[in-house]
This record gives structure tokens, C-alpha cells and sequence, in this order.
């Protein structure tokens, strides 16, 4: 009976491993199933975990002019894995913490606001007239910018301007 015995021991050992490789395997499996999940919808892709959606591929198509966007989905997306790809390339490597990119970051976040207030200022403008003009918006806007002067409170450094 003793040899009969240490069979089962080794054939149970077998199966423990069988079994623990089995459950990695599932667990594997099911957390790439949850990003395969994740992929959809509004996610076109996942590059190490951060999504790409459709509004950034319907932004990117955007900037194309209107004869180029169509067939340019394949090509939009592959731009915009790998323009992921290495922007965390570089906040791997402490770009992100560099003053020169810290006052990019700025000029691009405000250039993005001033635009897009520029955008809604401009829309309401014209949506008033029954037969706007872009000369509309322009004067809009400048009334706008004025208004925003005269509330501000801008001090300029004398050797701003030499």
C-alpha cells in the first residue's frame, strides 16, 4: 500500500501544478478578455492601458481637409498609437517635468481655450443675425477682447517692451 500511496502524492503534485498554471492561465486570459472589453464603443484602441476614443480620431479627422477624410480612419489611428506610444516614451523618461515642456503645455492649453472661446463668442454673434457675416464675428469678438481688457488687471514688466 505504501507504493500505491506515494503514486498519489506525485500524481496529485502533478495535478496542483496542473491546476495553479490552469488558474495563472484564466487569470490571464480573463484580465486581457477585460481590455479586449474595454475596446469598443467609444474605444477604438488601448495603448498600455490609455484609450484612444473616437472623439480623438474625430478630432484628428477634423483637421484633414474634407476631400482627404474619407479611407484616412486606418491611417488616423495608427498616428494616434504611435503619437501615444511616444508620449509615454517620454513621460517614461521625465519629459513631461522639463521647463521648456511645461511652458509648451501652457501656450497649448491657452491657445486651445482662447480658440475655442474665439469659436463660441463668434457662434453666438452670428446664430443673432439673420444673415451673419464672418465681418459679424470679427466685430464680436473685438467688442469681446475689449470687455476682457478693460475687467483685467494687466501689469507689464517695464522691460517687456523695450
Amino acid at each position: 500500500m505504501p507504493h500505491h500511496r506515494a503514486l498519489s502524492e506525485k500524481s496529485s503534485g502533478r495535478n496542483g501544478f496542473a491546476r495553479g498554471a490552469a488558474i495563472v492561465l484564466l487569470t490571464i486570459c480573463s484580465l486581457s478578455a477585460c481590455h479586449r472589453q474595454q475596446v469598443g464603443g467609444q474605444t477604438l484602441a488601448l495603448v498600455n492601458g490609455e484609450p484612444i476614443t473616437t472623439g480623438d480620431r474625430d478630432m484628428e479627422l477634423a483637421s484633414l481637409p474634407p476631400d482627404q477624410r474619407r479611407g484616412a480612419n486606418a491611417a488616423i489611428l495608427q498616428a494616434l498609437i504611435d503619437r501615444k506610444l511616444l508620449a509615454q516614451d517620454g513621460v517614461a523618461r521625465g519629459d513631461d517635468h522639463s521647463a521648456d515642456f511645461v511652458r509648451l503645455e501652457r501656450r497649448w492649453r491657452e491657445m486651445a481655450l482662447a480658440e475655442r472661446d474665439a469659436a463660441t463668442i463668434a457662434a453666438r454673434a452670428t446664430a443673432q443675425k439673420d444673415n451673419p457675416s464672418a465681418s459679424d464675428a470679427d466685430a464680436a469678438l473685438a467688442r469681446h477682447r475689449a470687455a476682457l481688457r478693460a475687467a483685467a488687471e494687466i501689469i507689464v514688466a517695464p522691460r517687456a517692451v523695450p
